[in-house]
């Protein structure tokens, strides 16, 4: 299985952080308008168990990405698994 693991230092308070990944939109937020993706449900924050679904388009086709959160240790990460996609 192929992994993407990703960590950053961002110089703010941690609770600030962790609120900005909490937001409903943060995924429109951090994504770039250029790209073609489409948020089309999110449920469960960033608890474990939660869901992502989005729609990105490859050329004319609409295509779903499904992402399910399988950890969680608050302040510190999140992490998730694509559980459908291209």
């Amino acid at each position: 299985m192929l992994t993407f693991e990703k960590s950053s230092l961002i110089n703010a308070p941690v609770e600030v952080v962790w609120g900005f990944h909490e937001r409903l939109d943060v995924l429109d937020r951090l994504t770039p308008p250029w790209q073609p993706v489409q948020v089309v449900r999110r449920e469960g924050g960033l608890g474990v168990g939660a869901v992502t679904e989005f729609r990105l388009w490859l050329g004319p086709l609409p295509v779903k990405w499904l992402a399910r959160h399988i950890a969680c240790e608050p302040y510190r990460l999140f992490c998730d698994r694509r559980k459908k996609a291209p």
